[in-house]
């Protein structure tokens, strides 16, 4: 008897609380893009709410997915990235994925080890395994936004796990990082995220910049490399 205002702005039959916003939006979102929702109740039976989306043409995925690579590549030739992961066949199987991009690909097989690469050298990017023995992936990420290694210290992370997306994601924004994939992961999904983090990274620190821009700061420091740092 409440189907036909099921989907009204402010209609809603809960006594307490609620909008009744949440399936107007649904409706424009779905609709949004050429879909639509709808749904079919019987009374103490059952309720099933139906999605019907767009068809895409095979040429149109394949154009869309030419068309990110290519900004990808373009974004990435010649950068290093640090790929962390302590499984063998994840690696080579995500390292394959990221071959497109020309960038250079350095490999760690745990946290520690990925601690100790993230100390010698500069990194374009980390693809961060987030459960791995010895130290997760949250560790690896929260210690580098503490500043323990001053020259990866901004450097754009990307959590690539397993793990469940609804919890994994938020957990590791907190941790610092900029964008979140799961796995499994099409090579599109992979490099999107990719993308994701580096446009993150730069306009968080484009944004620091402004604010600094045109200020006296003072370095105090006894180490010289560190002032330099």
């Amino acid at each position: 008897d409440v189907q036909d205002r099921l989907f009204q702005p402010f209609a809603t039959m809960r006594k307490y609380g609620g909008t009744g916003l949440g399936l107007a939006i649904c409706r424009r979102v779905m609709e949004a893009f050429g879909g639509s929702i709808r749904c079919e109740s019987v009374l103490q039976q059952y309720t099933e709410f139906s999605m019907v989306f767009p068809v895409v043409a095979d040429q149109e995925v394949r154009e869309l997915q030419a068309h990110a690579l290519a900004a990808a590549r373009a974004a990435f030739a010649g950068k290093r990235l640090l790929l962390v992961d302590d499984d063998a066949a994840q690696r080579m199987t995500t390292r394959h994925k990221l071959a497109a991009l020309d960038a250079e690909i350095d490999q760690a097989t745990d946290g520690q080890r990925a601690l100790e690469a993230l100390a010698r050298q500069h990194y374009d990017m980390v693809v961060l395994d987030l459960n791995m023995p010895l130290m997760d992936g949250y560790a690896v990420a929260a210690r580098l936004r503490q500043g323990q290694f001053p020259i990866n210290r901004d450097v754009p992370i990307v959590a690539h796990t397993s793990e469940p997306a609804h919890i994994a994601a938020l957990k590791a924004r907190r941790a610092g990082m900029d964008a979140f994939v799961g796995k499994p992961s099409t090579q599109t999904q992979l490099i999107d995220a990719l993308r994701e983090a580096l446009q993150a990274r730069a306009t968080s620190q484009a944004s620091i910049e402004r604010k600094l821009a045109g200020r006296r700061i003072l370095v105090a420091d006894d180490a010289a490399y560190n002032r330099k740092t």
